[in-house]
């Protein structure tokens, strides 16, 4: 579902954010993306998305070569790939079902449907009872809960999730990785970036190691031990 081959990232700045790295994502894998700060984690996540081209390598996603994809064809692979981004990018000024409802009411979605599916998924993740509030009145955990909500509404085979526990305390980030695998679960394919130690050792995932934009490791959990 997801390939890298060879890829590399060259700023102008002339720092290399990726130096030729490949791996490829199954669908309905979970996948944990892991590194220090500046590792190049977050640059894979926006090749994945086309708001970045690779100076150099291959990148498919669902059998499309995203560097060749048309201005109408990159919406649609957007369309495919939810984001939860590190920063969340929750507008302040809108409710949180008014945050979660976005990407519907941008795709054309029916008024009665969106709704409909807009309940739907924050019972799932757990926020209901948080609908009309404001950003600004919910907890961390909330928040990133209300994120990831905004990122499946559209149903994508893929998620992807950028450091979604950072700031959280360890039961609640706990809390946000069982959603996640939950989610993983009903078919949709998940890779998690992290540098969390505690969520690494926890999880029987594969681990895709980044340093420095090199590839170090890619390894299920068992392959380790």
């Amino acid at each position: 579902m997801i390939k890298l081959e060879n890829v590399s990232k060259r700023f102008p700045t002339g720092i290399f954010a990726l130096s030729d790295v490949s791996f490829e994502v199954a669908k309905g894998e979970f996948v944990l993306l892991v590194g220090p700060t500046g590792s190049g984690k977050t640059t894979i996540f926006r090749l994945l998305i086309r708001e970045i081209l690779p100076t150099g390598g291959k990148i498919m996603v669902d059998n499309l070569d995203i560097a060749k994809l048309s201005h109408g064809k990159i919406a649609n692979l957007r369309k495919k790939i939810g984001v939860v981004f590190q920063d969340l990018k929750l507008l302040m000024d809108r409710t949180i079902f008014e945050n979660i409802v976005l990407p519907l009411e941008v795709s054309g979605i029916k008024t009665l449907d969106a709704i409909k599916r807009v309940d739907d998924v924050m019972v799932k993740v757990g926020i209901l009872e948080q609908k009309d509030k404001f950003p600004v009145q919910l907890s961390g955990g909330e928040l990133q809960r209300t994120a990831i909500a905004r990122a499946i509404v559209l149903n994508p085979p893929i998620l992807l999730a950028d450091e979604p526990t950072g700031d959280l305390d360890s039961v609640t980030a706990s809390g946000i990785v069982n959603l996640l695998s939950e989610i993983n679960e009903k078919g949709t394919t998940v890779v998690m970036a992290t540098h969390s130690q505690d969520i690494i050792k926890s999880l029987p995932k594969r681990i895709i190691s980044l340093d420095k934009g090199h590839l170090v490791t890619d390894a299920k959990k068992e392959d380790k031990k």
